[in-house]
């Protein structure tokens, strides 16, 4: 069987990934020439590798709407009832020696769904992944729809064409200061900024080919790809927060360490504590303020309370539960929903059930825990809070069709309008002082930090660190806020 011409889309092409640069496709075709005969293969083989996955099972849709626009490159043509997903799935597999690790049958909004983890032959990964060269625009990009090169006018149709996209949305936004900082972020932040230099590409690239989790180093490659052909994203809003999403690989969602390696020059902005401090002051856990304000490490703290030694995956685990806390995961459920979903074995082996029982009685998690139910019920209660701007965040929205918001929703919405109110004197310096000759860029946007590139860091970058660490400092302190703005330096 052979497939027949396929249809170009660069728009689509480029944002679910299903392009690969020259020398790996080469590669990829002179091993399977099947390849060439059935291109779609190679389509279902890198969407299988790189595609979105669902944010519930963590695993890669395909249902057969999905695996059309996978072939044909086009969100809006029409479901392709000649094609048999599971068939090509098998034919794929038998021919690269690739596996299914996982299947998953369900049905979503009344439409049945394959979902597969994907593993990929140690040949399959030699071949797309053991390239320690960063990509460069010189060596070109293949178009896996229709086999040809993506040219630099495509590159630039498509960055803008997403600009747009996140403009016309951007500026349904209600909040003003929000809608100036959107407009910062995606417009005065350009391409050049964010193009890392090769030396750093490099670095970052043999970073990511040297992690020792499969998935990890998978995610990391392919996000330093992606980040080489397009390294400006744009940021949009959500209608439920003030809070900014980078989409795509924006450098907002790319580990800290590939981060810090590709931009080395920049100046890290942090909120320590930031959502325990504003848990702790919304909803009124005087214990937990009075930790926050002795200035002891509370990781430090609470992996001593469990009686462990606080390494990287203790730590990890402890902020991924304190945040459920905070974020309204009920009680029971905490390290069950983590082993659910996020936890290695590795960890799960660390936080034995009396290790949890140790870490829910603590006095400030007992504390946490109260706080947190108490202020749900009254979110009930009040059918609602109000936000860091005074605005009411209702637990039923009316409109054309009244949505019930869960209570938890409300509070993680108050919490993050806090977190970005927070960092109000930040963006007024950047936007006045930071212009100038003798100023900074923000170069990426965290929720409750940032980091910043100094014009002229030998000179100005004492005399910068200063002026915002007084200026958040000093507001967050004026407010009751027990989190201060840490700045360091990458290098």
């Amino acid at each position: 069987m052979t497939d027949k011409t396929l249809r170009s889309s660069t728009k689509y092409t480029l944002d679910y990934h299903l392009y690969l640069r020259s020398s790996i496709w080469k590669r990829l075709r002179a091993r399977f020439p099947v390849f060439k005969r059935r291109p779609r293969l190679l389509s279902l083989l890198i969407y299988l590798i790189n595609g979105p996955t669902d944010s519930v099972s963590g695993l890669r849709p395909l249902s057969a709407r999905i695996v059309s626009f996978v072939y044909h490159g086009d969100h809006s043509i029409e479901r392709d009832r000649n094609i048999r997903v599971a068939e090509d799935v098998a034919e794929l597999c038998a021919v690269t020696g690739c596996k299914i690790g996982h299947t998953n049958y369900d049905k979503a909004m009344h439409r049945a769904r394959e979902a597969y983890e994907f593993v990929p032959s140690p040949e399959v990964s030699k071949i797309v992944f053991a390239n320690q060269a960063p990509f460069t625009l010189r060596e070109g990009l293949v178009n896996l729809i229709t086999g040809e090169l993506i040219t630099p006018a495509e590159r630039h149709a498509y960055h803008t064409a997403r600009l747009a996209q996140a403009d016309e949305k951007n500026a349904q936004c209600q909040h003003e200061e929000c809608r100036t900082w959107l407009n910062y972020m995606n417009h005065e932040v350009t391409i050049e900024m964010l193009r890392p230099k090769a030396v750093n590409a490099i670095n970052a690239l043999n970073y990511a080919h040297n992690l020792t989790d499969a998935n990890e180093r998978c995610y990391a490659i392919d996000a330093l790809e992606s980040l080489l052909v397009l390294p400006h994203m744009p940021y949009e809003y959500s209608e439920r927060t003030v809070r900014l999403f980078g989409k795509g690989y924006n450098p907002q969602n790319i580990a800290a360490e590939l981060r810090q390696r590709l931009w080395p020059d920049l100046y890290e902005l942090d909120l320590t504590s930031c959502q325990l401090a504003i848990f702790a002051k919304v909803c009124d856990v005087p214990k937990i303020n009075e930790f926050l304000h002795s200035g002891k490490n509370i990781w430090e703290y609470l992996a001593q309370q469990c009686g462990l030694r606080l390494t990287a995956t203790v730590k990890e685990v402890l902020k991924t539960v304190l945040y459920e806390i905070i974020f309204g995961a009920a009680e029971h459920t905490l390290f069950w929903k983590m082993a659910s979903r996020s936890l290695t074995a590795e960890q799960l082996a660390v936080f034995t059930d009396d290790v949890q029982e140790c870490f829910r009685k603590i006095p400030e998690i007992e504390a946490l825990l109260k706080a947190r139910d108490r202020t749900l019920k009254d979110i009930r209660k009040a059918k609602g809070k109000e936000d860091a701007y005074g605005q009411w965040v209702p637990v039923v929205k009316t409109g054309p069709k009244e949505e019930r918001v869960n209570p938890r929703s409300v509070l993680a919405q108050v919490i993050q309008s806090w977190e970005f109110r927070l960092l109000a004197p930040f963006r007024e310096l950047t936007l006045s002082e930071g212009r100038g000759s003798h100023g900074w860029t923000c170069i990426i946007w965290s929720h409750d930090g940032a980091s910043i590139r100094i014009k002229h860091p030998a000179r100005d970058a004492k005399s910068i660190i200063n002026k915002i660490c007084m200026a958040v400092n000093s507001y967050a302190a004026s407010l009751g806020f027990a989190t201060r703005i840490e700045i360091k330096s990458i290098n």
